[in-house]
């Protein structure tokens, strides 16, 4: 070991320009070799190519809600009339579109056609609720499932079901990639599925506590496979 010391000594005083040329190559080689063993989202390289390809993502969450009995537009508003408040804005009564002042995020909420007699759909729209930063971190996804979480919660009196809940990413690459065009990739269980493509990623659930996981999940695949 000591010899190894003294001609490692020697080699830097002989050639010192050389000297360091080596050592960056070693730690190079040693942080490349660390990278490659990391989880995805967690590797330095995608994250560079995330922030370098990816010019915009947009990203929503659709809520579909079935609840026991018909209701019309002005009950629809009667449930959530002690909703609103200091926090919260009201941009438009039909459909009904308001804002989270809290989170940025902007909720469209409206009565779908059931297709059983007696019932009624509820759909929530959510847009810039989430967002994906410039490195691929998703940022106030927790905080957006919150407010749904909230919002559903207004309709427990009337034994409300959740039949999915739809969250879309949808990718703008500054680049397409031609090789990725025709690639698929398809997650499905009893829980959920996810499908990503090059420019969209769709995961499906039927509620809200495992969305942030999967949606992490899906969003790795993706840039594992297209990035």
């Amino acid at each position: 070991m000591f010899e190894w010391l003294t001609y490692l000594n020697t080699f830097k005083n002989t050639y010192p320009i050389e000297f360091i040329i080596l050592i960056l190559a070693l730690l190079y080689s040693f942080f490349r070799t660390l990278n490659d063993f990391l989880p995805t989202e967690y590797k330095l390289n995608k994250k560079i190519a995330f922030w370098r390809n990816v010019k915009q993502t947009i990203c929503k969450l659709t809520v579909s809600l079935q609840i026991n009995k018909e209701i019309t537009q002005k009950e629809l508003r009667e449930f959530l009339k002690d909703y609103w408040n200091k926090n919260t804005k009201v941009i438009q009564e039909k459909p009904l579109i308001f804002q989270s002042l809290s989170t940025g995020a902007f909720y469209e909420i409206q009565l779908g056609e059931s297709e059983i007699e007696g019932k009624s759909d509820i759909i929530i729209k959510n847009t810039q609720g989430f967002r994906t930063g410039r490195f691929g971190k998703l940022h106030n996804l927790q905080n957006n499932l919150d407010e749904i979480q909230e919002l559903i919660n207004k309709f427990i009196s009337l034994r409300s079901i959740i039949e999915k809940i739809n969250t879309e990413i949808k990718i703008n690459p500054r680049k397409f990639n031609v090789d990725t065009k025709g690639i698929i990739i398809n997650e499905r269980t009893k829980d959920f599925s996810y499908t990503c493509n090059a420019e969209m990623i769709q995961v499906i659930t039927k509620g809200i506590p495992k969305i942030k996981k999967i949606v992490i999940e899906a969003l790795n695949k993706w840039i594992e496979h297209f990035i």
